[in-house]
């Protein structure tokens, strides 16, 4: 994700320089001590000014849902069941700039940076043995949504996910072709009204209602610190889980990936690791923390291959409904769904539209039983005040 919505610290590095070690030296522990690398004994140029150190000791073996976390200029092989990482990317870069967001297959890493205004750097990986070599960099052209901003996923070798310019102040999701070396942008669908993604987002490609994107977003301005995790339907763009973050449990929710059937958060403040419950009131379990002995703080961007991805939440009722009494009632009606506790579904008719003086709604699938008149109902993007007969009468964004 981009750095004008993340507080980042660590270790800034002076150069530009690029090591990929790939692999373990020995009786050296990665975790919690200190990296002690040898030098390697190949010395390659992968690209202007990009000089590369390869390590060439014992072969660091990953299998093909590997999961890989940033943190700063470096990106980390993440052993979940032993809590370990392993450095398999180390970039020096002049100044401020840093690594914002990381993406994988089985045979490709991508890196996206803030590098004179945003580069994406494109790896061929090897498993086992592992190693990284540099295949291409993609430089912004500074048109809207030709280039990823906040947030990188892989749906595929030639696709990519990340997000764009916005409609009316809403942001968009973007799939970005690589097939050439030319960026081709298509938009999918546009974030909830006021929404900025502010970490991960990861692709779900096979489900039963179709493939998923799962995002982790903020509501602007960034220093009310109202997180979210939501679910949409990577087709239509439909919203069918969107729950609050608690700030007190995970205060920088920046890195999200899935591992064994189960969905995980990781929190960059303080490296903690936490799963998310796939059916509602989706909790929020802590399961680890890196306590790894340097200045990293881990989680500022994580990945798997999306075919790993294999869970997605159970999707919530669509609609919330409360009785209208006083103006503040649209306001409810958005905070009700943010924490839901009464979700009740509802019945479009005509089926699937929301539009104000033609969308009947009703509490019941044979369209006998209408919303009662000054209802409010909210979608978790707009909220639909209700006339007579179930009619929307008159709708605004939630904020």
């Amino acid at each position: 994700m981009g750095l004008n919505f993340r507080r980042r610290s660590g270790r800034i590095y002076d150069g530009s320089k690029l090591i990929v070690p790939g692999q373990q030296k020995i009786g050296v522990k990665v975790f919690p001590n200190s990296f002690e690398y040898k030098k390697g004994s190949k010395n390659e140029n992968l690209g202007p000014g990009i000089p590369t150190e390869i390590e060439k000791e014992i072969p660091l073996c990953v299998n093909g849902c590997a999961v890989f976390t940033q943190a700063n200029n470096e990106v980390f092989y993440y052993n979940f069941s032993s809590n370990t990482v392993v450095e398999v990317v180390f970039i020096y870069i002049v100044g401020m700039n840093l690594i914002t967001d990381i993406a994988n297959t089985t045979n490709k890493l991508w890196i996206l940076t803030s590098v004179n205004a945003g580069d994406l750097r494109e790896y061929n990986m090897t498993l086992c043995p592992f190693s990284l070599t540099l295949n291409r960099t993609f430089t912004n052209s500074g048109f809207p949504n030709q280039f990823p901003t906040n947030g990188l996923a892989a749906i595929d070798q030639n696709n990519l996910l990340s997000t764009g310019g916005g409609l009316n102040g809403q942001v968009s999701v973007v799939k970005y072709n690589i097939t050439t070396n030319n960026l081709i942008p298509t938009i999918l669908f546009y974030l909830p009204y006021n929404r900025q993604l502010s970490g991960d987002l990861i692709y779900v490609p096979n489900t039963p209602t179709g493939p998923k994107i799962i995002t982790l977003t903020f509501e602007a301005p960034w220093t009310q610190n109202l997180n979210f995790i939501s679910q949409f339907n990577a087709t239509t763009g439909a919203i069918e889980m969107d729950k609050n973050i608690p700030s007190n449990l995970i205060n920088s929710p920046y890195g999200l990936f899935t591992k064994d059937n189960k969905i995980y958060i990781q929190n960059e403040n303080d490296s903690t690791v936490w799963n998310v419950g796939l059916n509602s009131p989706y909790p929020f379990i802590y399961t680890n923390q890196i306590n790894y002995s340097g200045f990293f703080n881990f989680g500022g961007g994580s990945s798997n291959d999306s075919r790993c991805n294999t869970v997605s939440f159970k999707k919530q009722k669509p609609y919330i409904s409360i009785p209208g009494t006083s103006a503040i009632d649209p306001i409810i009606s958005c905070t009700e769904w943010k924490d839901p506790k009464n979700r009740t579904e509802i019945y479009l008719n005509p089926s699937g539209i929301t539009v104000v003086g033609t969308t009947k709604l009703y509490n019941d699938p044979d369209f006998t039983d209408p919303i009662p008149f000054g209802y409010w109902v909210s979608d978790g993007q707009q909220v639909y005040l209700i006339g007579e007969d179930g009619l929307i009468k008159n709708t605004t964004y939630c904020t």
